[in-house]
């Protein structure tokens, strides 16, 4: 009889085990989520990165009339930034295009200020 006991036992724990790694397997295998910045991909936990999100960021920064490239890796465990190597790649800059029609606008704009003496 002590041998059908462990034997159950064994089981039990056994598939305890399986049913926590899929569990955790489930909770911490990364989704791929592409963000609309320019390029930046992330990697997150389930829900959204509730327990880790890594992001790879190739996020468009503007400042003037330029537009520059924010670069690096940024991760998150539970929320709290953990580590963070993105930097401003300020070499390559590449002017900022605007479509005729905001053009347009931009010197009506001008022109109005310009006659308010502002």
């Amino acid at each position: 009889m002590g041998n059908k006991k462990t034997k159950t036992k064994k089981v039990i724990v056994i598939i305890s085990i399986v049913v926590v790694a899929s569990i955790l397997s489930f909770l911490l295998f990364p989704r791929r989520y592409e963000l609309k910045d320019g390029g930046s991909v992330a990697h997150c936990s389930f829900g959204y990165g509730i327990i880790y999100q890594v992001e790879n960021r190739n996020r468009i920064y503007v400042e003037g009339d330029y537009s520059y490239y924010e670069l690096g890796t940024v991760v998150y465990v539970f929320g709290i930034e953990v580590f963070n190597n993105a930097h401003v790649d300020y070499e390559h800059p590449s002017p900022l295009t605007r479509s005729p029609e905001v053009q347009e606008i931009e010197s009506k704009v001008d022109e109005v200020l310009t006659s308010m003496g502002l």
